[in-house]
């Protein structure tokens, strides 16, 4: 660092510069802080094993079952999911459990971190939550042996009302092609 350059970590935080591509800097006990007080989202306890089902083109087939109370997200090959696309930053995200309760925390990434579309520090998650790193997209869903999954409407996989629908109408194309072959 040169004379003329300011330490980062020497700049209160209300008067802090942005980083390179306008990434806000911030330290790790600011980050700490942050993701303890200011979660987004609703706090759900989750039973069993949740995992990440890939929905983005990048990730799709993918299944990662989150069996850590902390697991790292990002391009880096050292994360515990690596997502090899341009938006995702190096070190993009973790996910955390404590006690079931499981939130994202967004390391400063320069794409961001959202969680059904809402971006924030961090956000609680629960069944049926889309998860977005940048722009790849996961879905969080519960372990089976976890308890009935909320699946939202609109979802990849979304609920069993399509599936009844779909039923119905075959039926009803069934019952019309039987009255007319009786005709």
């Amino acid at each position: 660092m040169s004379d003329h350059e300011e330490d980062p970590r020497a700049v209160p935080a209300d008067q802090r510069a942005q980083g390179p591509n306008e990434t806000l800097m911030i330290s790790s006990e600011e980050l700490a802080s942050k993701s303890a007080t200011a979660a987004s989202g609703e706090k759900r306890v989750v039973k069993g094993t949740p995992r990440l089902v890939g929905r983005s083109e990048v990730v799709s087939g993918r299944t990662v079952d989150l069996t850590r109370a902390k697991t790292t997200v990002g391009r880096d090959p050292g994360n515990d999911i690596v997502i090899e696309d341009g938006t995702v930053s190096a070190r993009h995200a973790q996910i955390v459990s404590d006690k079931g309760i499981w939130r994202v925390v967004n390391l400063i990434s320069t794409n961001g971190t959202s969680v059904n579309g809402n971006t924030a520090i961090v956000s609680y998650l629960g069944p049926g939550d889309v998860v977005a790193f940048g722009r790849v997209e996961w879905d969080f869903l519960a372990d089976a042996s976890g308890g009935a999954q909320r699946m939202k409407a609109g979802t990849k996989g979304g609920g069993r009302l399509g599936l009844w629908i779909g039923i119905g109408i075959g039926v009803l194309v069934l019952a019309a092609a039987a009255a007319f072959l009786l005709l």
